[in-house]
C-alpha cells in the first residue's frame, strides 16, 4: 500500500479534543505538521507523541496549563512548536529538542 503524505493536517476549527480519534493506528497518511487552536485544555495531550513524523505543532491559544510533559518530546523530528497564547508555566527541558529551529512562547504564565 502506498503511504500517503500530508504537509499540514489543520483541524483548528474542524474538530474538538474529543472528537479525534487518536487510537487509529492505520498507516493512512504521514502527518507532518498538525495546528489545533482553541479547542485543549489542561496538559498537551499525550497522544500528541504519536504522531512521529511531526515537524510543525501549533498549539497556539489554547487552555494548556503547567509545564511540558515528557511524551511531548518524544517529537525527534519537530522543527517548530507554537505554544503562544497558553497558561504554560515551565519549559526547562525545552532544549530536549534537537532539531527545534522555531520556538513561539509569549503569552504564557513565565515567571522568574
Amino acid at each position: 500500500d502506498e503511504v500517503q503524505c500530508e504537509d499540514k493536517m489543520d483541524l483548528m476549527y474542524e474538530y474538538g479534543q474529543d472528537d479525534i480519534d487518536w487510537t487509529d493506528d492505520t498507516p493512512q497518511r504521514i502527518v507532518t505538521g498538525l495546528t489545533l487552536r482553541q479547542r485543549l485544555g489542561g496538559q498537551i495531550p499525550e497522544e500528541l507523541s504519536l504522531l512521529s513524523f511531526l515537524q510543525y505543532l501549533d498549539l497556539e491559544n489554547n487552555k494548556l496549563v503547567g509545564s511540558l510533559p515528557s511524551h511531548i518530546y518524544e517529537l525527534h523530528k519537530l522543527n517548530t512548536l507554537i505554544l503562544s497564547q497558553n497558561q504554560l508555566s515551565n519549559v526547562d527541558d525545552i532544549g530536549e529538542f534537537k532539531h527545534l529551529e522555531h520556538l513561539s512562547l509569549s503569552m504564557n504564565n513565565f515567571k522568574g
